[in-house]
């Protein structure tokens, strides 16, 4: 693995001394230039030389989006990886749902002294000891929740080494129902186990939503997935 990496190291500049408050995003700033010469030199030798592999995009941290402005005049795909924990996760869903949903623009709140009140649960216990709270989430207005982690590491572990194929386009990443189709008969078709993490993109016209869970996968899903 590790002769397949390779790293690049890009010119240092110097930053306004008289910008400290944002000399983080000033970084990245001045590094667009080089990002972009060096980005467009493996696309150049890819296009020059059959034998070498075609760049599939940059994965970009969630600091270094401004990163997203060299990858659009490249035309090269882009794709934000960021970890996070339930509690930053229902944050930005939180914040996600003021501008889609209430139409609310969150820099209003910029130096506010206003209280959000996000839903969460107040007290992390586990299920066993606050069940009425678990079973909260099966009212009808959220969707189905089940502790996922352990159930998928079970299963992981009863297949045979390297056998199972993980298709995940990212956390923007969502087909339309014909897409979802040939993807399937695909996977069907390749004879491989695998885990499919299935988003619906948002409507037309609303792409300011994040994608979403499909009502019922049987309806887009081919006969024989369920």
């Amino acid at each position: 693995m590790c002769n397949r990496i390779r790293f690049i190291d890009l010119p240092e500049d110097e930053l306004d001394p008289n910008q400290p408050n944002n000399a983080f995003f000033s970084l990245i700033q001045t590094h667009k230039p080089h990002a972009k010469e060096e980005v467009s030199k493996l696309v150049s030798q890819s296009e020059s030389s059959p034998d070498s592999p075609a760049l599939a995009g940059l994965v970009l941290d969630m600091f270094s989006t401004p990163m997203i402005d060299v990858t659009t005049e490249i035309v090269v795909p882009s794709y934000i990886f960021l970890t996070s924990g339930a509690a930053y996760l229902g944050l930005v869903f939180y914040i996600q749902a003021l501008h889609g949903e209430q139409r609310v623009d969150p820099i209003e709140f910029k130096d506010s002294e206003a209280e959000l009140v996000m839903p969460c649960l107040a007290n992390p216990y586990p299920a066993k000891v606050e069940s009425h709270a678990i079973n909260s989430f099966s009212n009808g207005n959220t969707p189905p929740m089940c502790p996922e982690g352990p159930i998928l590491k079970q299963w992981l572990d009863d297949q045979p080494l390297s056998s199972v194929v993980y298709i995940c386009f990212g956390s923007m990443g969502s087909f339309g129902v014909d897409q979802v189709k040939e993807i399937a008969c695909g996977l069907e078709q390749s004879g491989h186990r695998f885990l499919w993490s299935l988003r619906k993109p948002p409507p037309k016209g609303r792409m300011e939503l994040l994608p979403s869970d499909y009502t019922n996968p049987r309806d887009v899903l081919p006969q024989g997935f369920f």
